[in-house]
């Protein structure tokens, strides 16, 4: 029977009653096993045969019908150990290991998402800082403008763009008119508000697709990109001056500003980086000799 466990019956049997006893000793039973089953609601007990063995009912009755409440309580003692090992009790194991299981992937996933977002967290902020330091490498602290390094890496795009293509750019060197005066009456302070503002004066006056830098001190170069001719740099240079004469106030202080500035053409005034800026720089410094606010170019 399923679920039951089988108890040898002969140590009971032999104290309740011998005849009995006797009767399965000298019989065909040596491995005989009876099943007691415990009925908890009214503490009787029930002894099970197989149908084969009907012949042994009469002598297993009158046995039990000797045994006394003393007997019997000791009997349960020893035999109650009915154990139902039913198929909801597998399902529930089962389910029990599942759930285990379940919750095992689960906090080994959230482990995984943790370390994974702040795997990209510090990635993110490694690049952050990586990008933050090229940043400050190629542009100018004070204007933010790109500083010399990044403007002679434009010039080398633009020569090798520029010769490919068979066109033409030009570069604008400004140097300006009145900034040592400002530095040196007002102090640096106002000389860097006014470098900055010079910064945004250039960088509202030209196209998406060309480039301003800070040279040093108070000089800055513009990259003009894709020009028929070096008319275009001369519109450009006007407006730049025109713009720097309104500039008529700095921290409210006033200043008196302007630039010389000398335009030069690729491949007209020189065909490597190096040969522009001299050219441009030459011409600056004519325009300046002859009292500035004025651009030339040859």
């Amino acid at each position: 029977m399923k679920g039951l466990k089988m108890y040898p019956l002969w140590p009971a049997i032999t104290r309740a009653g011998l005849p009995l006893a006797e009767k399965l000793k000298k019989g065909q039973y040596p491995s005989l096993k009876l099943s007691l089953i415990a009925d908890l609601a009214d503490q009787q007990s029930r002894i099970g045969i197989f149908s084969g063995l009907t012949e042994l009912k009469p002598l297993i009755d009158r046995t039990l019908a000797t045994i006394d409440k003393a007997t019997q309580q000791e009997l349960y003692q020893k035999w109650n150990d009915v154990q139902l090992n039913t198929d909801n009790q597998f399902y529930q194991r089962w389910m029990n290991s599942l759930i285990i299981g379940l919750l095992i992937v689960s906090v080994i996933a959230v482990m995984v998402l943790v370390v994974n977002r702040r795997l990209k967290i510090e990635i993110a902020r490694r690049e952050a800082a990586e990008n933050k330091l090229v940043f400050i490498a190629n542009h100018d602290n004070v204007t933010g403008l790109a500083n010399r390094t990044l403007l002679e890496q434009e010039l080398a795009s633009a020569k090798k763009l520029h010769q490919k293509a068979n066109t033409k750019f030009a570069i604008l060197f400004i140097d300006l008119d009145g900034f040592k005066v400002v530095n040196d009456e007002y102090g640096h302070d106002v000389g860097d508000q006014l470098l900055k503002l010079v910064a945004d004066l250039l960088k509202s006056s030209i196209r998406n697709t060309d480039f301003v830098a800070r040279f040093g001190g108070d000089e800055f170069v513009i990259l003009l990109n894709n020009l028929d001719t070096i008319d275009h740099g001369k519109r450009l240079a006007d407006t730049v001056l025109k713009k720097l004469s309104q500039v008529t106030a700095i921290d409210d202080k006033p200043v008196q500003i302007s630039a010389s500035i000398g335009i030069a053409m690729y491949p007209d005034d020189g065909t490597t980086s190096e040969e522009l800026l001299k050219c441009a720089d030459l011409l600056m410094y004519q325009a300046k000799r002859v009292g500035g606010h004025r651009h030339r170019n040859n």
